[in-house]
């Protein structure tokens, strides 16, 4: 079943929904780049371009293994007027320009899940057998300069070293998704703290795990900050087994702030962002619809 999103949007100046494109079937990541929306949608391997009312520019749905095509693009970045397509399949990194035209496509960078981009340096996250980190740091053409970054141990669990960046005022903040924990770096790789949630204990993901029953135990899915607060999203073994947990930057007290299923959260240009999907109280000829919501800690 195609599930519903609704996508809840903080803006404190506007309240007025915007239809979402109704050929959507999911939302996996999204950026906005002057007064342009991006919305990927991974199951159609597609990009939605938006105008600033919500109204379909374009859309970016190039399938296969050539150069500029995707295979399972998951993630997505835009930086100085580029977009950042993050390919697990292909393990490439691709730059196009917001009108979609094709610039480079650089490879060989792992089971790529995220990237973050600055002025002087292009960070990765992909985990890398040779140097068993999971942030790789790359100069802006693409040489790699260092990794760092704590993975999870053992080999079984290549295939889940998964999890988050966050640039946060010259600072690299990254999650693990089963690590409770988060990691904060200056932009050399050098570590200035870390963070470790009391609600969990030791790595969520092991490998005795993955030898057991199968199912998926607790896995941290999402983070962002916004009003200098953290936001962290945490998936359990149930479908509907989600909540958002946070705590503000200076004191590491945690509350649970939303116990209902959110599938996508993310703050990109002050603006904070939540999808809500499969609510078997939406009823089904409800569209797609992007929301303004605030979110209080």
């Amino acid at each position: 079943m195609i599930g519903l999103y609704l996508l809840m949007l903080f803006d404190i100046l506007k309240a007025k929904p915007i239809p979402c494109p109704e050929t959507m079937l999911g939302l996996n990541a999204i950026e906005r780049a002057g007064q342009h929306w991006f919305l990927l949608d991974s199951q159609q391997q597609t990009i939605f371009k938006l105008d600033a009312g919500g109204r379909l520019v374009s859309t970016y749905a190039k399938r296969g293994f050539g150069p500029g095509e995707m295979q399972r693009t998951q993630q997505f970045r835009v930086y100085a007027d580029r977009l950042y397509l993050c390919d697990l399949r292909r393990q490439t990194l691709t730059q196009l320009t917001t009108d979609f035209e094709f610039i480079a496509e650089y490879k060989n960078m792992g089971m790529i899940r995220d990237v973050v981009i600055t002025q002087n340096a292009v960070f990765v996250l992909s985990w890398r057998a040779e140097n068993g980190h999971m942030i790789q740091k790359y100069n802006p053409d693409m040489q790699l300069q260092t990794s760092f970054g704590t993975a999870l141990q053992g080999r079984a669990l290549t295939g889940s070293q998964a999890g988050s960046l966050l640039l946060i005022n010259q600072t690299l903040v990254f999650q693990h998704i089963g690590l409770p924990q988060l990691e904060f770096f200056d932009l050399n790789g050098r570590r200035s703290q870390k963070i470790t949630y009391p609600q969990f204990e030791g790595p969520l993901l092991t490998e005795k795990h993955f030898m057991g029953s199968g199912q998926t135990t607790q896995i941290l899915t999402g983070c962002f900050y916004q009003n200098k607060n953290f936001y962290i999203r945490v998936r359990g073994h149930k479908p509907d087994d989600i909540s958002i947990f946070s705590f503000p930057e200076k004191n590491q007290h945690f509350s649970q702030l939303i116990p209902f299923h959110v599938d996508l959260i993310r703050s990109s240009s002050g603006t904070v962002f939540e999808v809500v999907s499969n609510d078997d109280n939406i009823p089904q000829s409800f569209k797609p619809y992007i929301f303004k919501k605030e979110i209080r800690p």
